[in-house]
């Protein structure tokens, strides 16, 4: 949050494209409930609308306890579930909690490359700013 690098769609889309994936023992459930907690939770203003976007395989360390659903306490939460190198499918089931049990906010990808496709941001553009030709940089500053 607070990355002052993002000031358009156009440079959010930059920071997607710029991503790496990182393999191994992720403590999901732990970190959805820190971004509620520390990021989201004392950055919101009244009456704005915060989307998060949730980019997993869904699987996550055995050992984190926190929940998956950490983050769907009035924001809207969309799991972007990538397969992973070795060609596993994402965990739908974990993917469907982070996206607080509605299905449709959960969307597929076989790899990690597809993340830049032009195609895939447009959705996620969509996603972030419906009906709008382009958001407000302030309006994409939740998702640094």
């Amino acid at each position: 949050m607070d990355d002052k690098s993002i000031t358009s769609v156009t440079s959010f889309k930059a920071k997607v494209k710029a991503m790496e994936w990182i393999a191994g023992g992720t403590w999901t459930p732990s970190a959805l409930k820190f971004t509620y907690e520390q990021l989201i939770v004392p950055g919101r203003r009244l009456g704005t609308k915060v989307v998060a976007l949730v980019i997993t395989d869904g699987r996550y360390d055995p050992k984190d306890l926190d929940n998956l659903e950490g983050l769907c306490q009035g924001v809207e939460v969309y799991a972007i579930a990538i397969g992973d190198m070795f060609n596993s499918k994402a965990e739908r089931s974990s993917l469907e909690k982070i996206a607080c049990n509605i299905g449709d906010r959960v969307k597929t990808l076989s790899v990690y490359a597809e993340l830049t496709a032009e195609e895939f941001l447009e959705v996620i553009e969509q996603i972030l700013c419906p009906g709008r030709f382009n958001c407000h940089p302030l309006e994409l500053k939740q998702f640094s």
